[in-house]
């Protein structure tokens, strides 16, 4: 049952190549000898005929380290992005080669046709390779699978039945589980048009029935019921495939990795990686310099209203948690009095809280005690976009109490976030805050950042529940 045909992939890629190569000429032509004017006269076609095996080198080298032939493109939609992109990157490379190349300055119109042709020409014959092995394939017996599932999870073995570079045919549906379940599997199956049956000894029934493939798309909960007589069935079946259910573990935005061909699966891995990190970092950068030279008039006359106003420090530091459980001294304007939690311990600020001294108060309303976080951002602690960081004595409250918590530490702590942008701040729902941060996490791109910053500014600093 395959759903990669290896030899498929060869002539695949031995077709793109030769698309490739007969692309190149075929700019070459259109660039000399149509209506293109060609002012310095038509060059020898056989210094462009020389850098075939470049070419050849060049696309196979791109497209196999891309893994444009792998089997986890599972549709042609896929399969063609990852093809495209593979094209501009291999384009690139061949344009730098032949700048440095020193016998013969290329036309430069003869790359531009050739970069702008060869993807959709490569997308088209894969369109005509595809109808005619589907055409070939009419001819072949499909293959009878039989299909053990529980209603929520047929749609994932449709899916992978859709997969399969073979034909095949349902034999039947196997249905597992509650009620609910099979109401859900027989209103799947009549939709398909596949025949369903409702089994409680499974044992027994594959005792007398001959299966030469068997599919298992499982819940979490019924592969555990079913776990000493999945082994007893699967012994007598020559091949299964298992779907297992991944769903119950995955938090962040992580698929199953293969590390020296184990399988692993990183629950708390978020989209913030590689190219996104440096992408974020510069963001930062630019972003806090810039808030300080604009706001540095203001910086100096709050660090001033401050001394004259109230005894105590201008700035005040207070231990958060931060990336990864990291622990750094966050940097606030001092907005109460000096001896503000010496009684109270560590607790939420509340609203017409005594603590706050009178331009504390208004510091906090505004928002504009947090600037000094800036210094944060440029020392690498903190970043502009981010869940709002907390105390570690808070965080070891919540992370008992609401589930996923701990995932909102894969990325850096924000001045700002999705939450509060939303009017999640200071004394609101908790659970609701978690949701937007952890829906930040899992969504995070560099548009998002730059989305939340703008509301952050468009909505101004001042919000009802900041006190």
């Amino acid at each position: 049952m395959r759903f990669h045909n290896p030899s498929l992939s060869s002539i695949k890629a031995c077709l793109d190549l030769l698309v490739v190569c007969l692309l190149w000429i075929f700019a070459f032509y259109l660039r000399f000898y149509t209506y293109w004017s060609a002012e310095k006269g038509i060059p020898e076609w056989g210094l462009y005929v020389k850098l075939l095996p470049f070419i050849v080198l060049i696309w196979a080298a791109t497209f196999h380290s891309m893994g444009v032939y792998s089997s986890h493109f599972r549709t042609p939609l896929l399969e063609g992005l990852a093809t495209v992109k593979a094209c501009l990157i291999a384009t690139t490379v061949f344009i730098a080669m032949t700048f440095f190349y020193e016998e013969y300055h290329y036309s430069r119109g003869t790359l531009v046709v050739f970069a702008c042709i060869h993807p959709f020409g490569l997308l088209g014959v894969r369109s005509l390779f595809r109808k005619y092995v589907r055409y070939q394939r009419k001819n072949v017996e499909p293959q009878r699978i039989l299909i053990l599932a529980t209603g929520a999870r047929l749609q994932e073995a449709f899916s992978f039945m859709t997969s399969l570079s073979e034909p095949w045919q349902i034999e039947t549906v196997l249905s597992v589980g509650t009620e609910e379940e099979h109401s859900r599997a027989k209103e799947f199956c009549k939709q398909k048009k596949w025949p369903i049956r409702i089994e409680e000894d499974l044992e027994a029934y594959f005792s007398q029935q001959y299966a030469r493939s068997l599919v298992i798309a499982l819940s979490h909960e019924q592969y555990q019921k079913l776990q000493g007589k999945l082994e007893n069935i699967w012994n007598q079946i020559p091949e299964v495939i298992v779907i297992p259910d991944l769903h119950v573990y995955q938090q962040g935005a992580s698929p199953i990795q293969y590390i020296q061909e184990v399988p692993a699966f990183f629950p708390h891995e978020t989209s913030l990686t590689g190219v996104g990190l440096v992408q974020k970092r510069i963001l930062d950068l630019l972003g806090a310099v810039v808030a300080i030279l604009i706001f540095s008039p203001l910086l100096i006359l709050i660090a001033v209203v401050l001394k004259l106003t109230s005894r105590g420090p201008i700035f005040y530091k207070q231990e958060r948690v931060g990336l990864d459980g990291t622990r750094f001294d966050m940097l606030k304007f001092r907005s109460m009095s000096v001896s503000a939690e010496q009684e109270t311990g560590a607790v939420w600020a509340k609203k017409n809280d005594t603590r706050v001294t009178k331009v504390g108060k208004f510091l906090r309303a505004t928002s504009l005690d947090e600037l000094p976080q800036l210094l944060n951002v440029l020392y690498g602690d903190m970043s502009l976009v981010g869940p709002r960081p907390e105390r570690a004595v808070f965080v070891d409250q919540f992370r008992h109490k609401i589930p996923q918590y701990m995932l909102r530490h894969k990325v850096k702590a924000g001045m700002t976030g999705w939450a509060q942008i939303n009017g999640w701040r200071g004394s609101t729902d908790l659970q609701k805050r978690i949701e937007f941060d952890l829906y930040y996490v899992k969504n995070w791109s560099l548009l998002f950042d730059c989305k939340i910053l703008f509301f952050t500014l468009w909505k101004g600093f001042v919000h009802p529940n900041a006190y």
